[in-house]
């Protein structure tokens, strides 16, 4: 009996990912919907993501790669594939098993569709499972236009699929290492832009189709997103010159991003540098009521911390 064709490759970046990878492919293969395609790209990782493979290349493709970042090793697997659509899965992360059968689906039933996101369980070591959201706990599908992904990415890679044609007529993930844990916002970005120029959408199923591991949080980590993201909004608004509406989008969500990494500089102790950040936040957006809030916060924070001295 000849099972239904899905259309779909999976392109899977691996690096230092190999006591996840086996679990990431099972998730894969437990699909009700299987993919037509999946290649695993080694992305010049020390471990032996090879050997894990192995015993599955009866059903995947293996390519290894000098190390370049996950958008270059999504690009690579993308160009060694032929499906019409294409899903990613990051390889310490899982699939639910009707992911790829809703998402084939909603696709096919919207033709006008470009990609397709949904929401996703987050887990990990001493993390209660919890389900994330880019509705934020209302109902109903959310709005994915330029507008609102500007003021937030909320599209988790692992719970994108996309047409094939859509990603190459806008050149795919940028391989700018400035924008590793960033490339898919910015591709994103330029899908919609896309969508808007052509009349075309970008669509979302309101259920946990994935599984993203959450690992420990890092104060570098946050400060290379902050600096990404500013990056991936820096190309946004040079693309679109004369656009005053997304300039001003642009400025708002870079102050909430400096608002977002001050509150993690007060909540580590750093209060200096956290007081810095509002005061970059504020010159964008000056009647921000979050940040004096925030500055109120931290005033606090080092009464408390005198307060404490002088009692010891």
């Amino acid at each position: 009996m000849n099972r239904e064709k899905s259309g779909v490759a999976v392109v899977l970046p691996a690096y230092r990912s190999s006591r996840f990878l086996g679990d990431a492919l099972e998730s894969l293969f437990a699909q009700s919907l299987p993919p037509d395609e999946i290649i695993v790209v080694d992305d010049g990782s020390p471990e032996d993501e090879e050997g894990v493979v192995r015993p599955y290349l009866d059903r995947v493709s293996y390519v290894r790669t000098e190390n370049r970042g996950p958008g270059a090793a999504r690009n690579l697997g993308v160009s060694l594939t032929h499906s019409p659509l294409v899903a990613f899965l990051d390889a310490d992360d899982l699939w639910e098993p009707q992911k790829l059968q809703a998402q084939v689906a909603y696709l096919r039933e919207r033709p006008g569709c470009l990609l397709v996101g949904a929401d996703a369980w987050e887990f990990g070591e001493g993390v209660p499972l919890r389900r994330w959201s880019r509705q934020g706990g209302r109902k109903g599908a959310p709005r994915l236009d330029l507008a609102s992904l500007i003021a937030g990415n909320g599209l988790p890679t692992l719970t994108v699929m996309l047409r094939r044609e859509a990603f190459e007529r806008v050149g795919g993930f940028d391989e700018d290492r400035e924008l590793i844990a960033v490339e898919d916002y910015d591709l994103w970005l330029r899908l919609a832009e896309l969508g808007e120029r052509t009349g075309a959408f970008l669509g979302y199923v309101d259920e946990p189709l994935a599984r993203y591991r959450r690992r420990g949080a890092s104060l570098s980590g946050a400060e290379r997103f902050l600096h990404g993201v500013s990056r991936v909004l820096d190309l946004l608004v040079r693309r679109n010159p004369g656009r005053p509406e997304i300039l001003s989008l642009a400025r708002r969500r870079r102050a909430g991003l400096y608002l977002d990494y001050a509150r993690e500089l007060q909540d580590r102790g750093s209060l200096l540098a956290s007081f810095q950040a509002i005061q970059k936040s504020l010159a964008l957006a000056p009647s921000d009521l979050k940040a004096w809030k925030l500055i109120g916060r931290g005033c606090l924070y080092r009464f408390h911390g005198r307060r404490n001295s002088e009692k010891s």
